[in-house]
């Protein structure tokens, strides 16, 4: 049920390509399918986080992509 689940879910992405040590802003996310990254109910506790790595646009952001806070 989990494999199907993730499909129907949401992951927070970039919304444009994004270098290793970016700020992350609100512009610079939104939600698309499938799930798996994170949660878009979290979107707030990214927003102000320096990114570890560069980020393509619409790759979905995992929490080992930032800076610990």
């Amino acid at each position: 049920l989990a494999p199907v689940r993730t499909v129907f879910m949401r992951s927070l992405v970039a919304t444009k390509a994004l270098p290793a040590g970016h700020t992350v802003t609100d512009a610079d996310m939104t939600a698309k399918k499938p799930g798996g990254g994170v949660d878009p109910r979290a979107r707030a506790e990214l927003i102000g986080r320096r990114l570890w790595r560069a980020k393509e646009q619409d790759e979905a952001f995992s929490w080992s992509d930032f800076e610990p806070v």
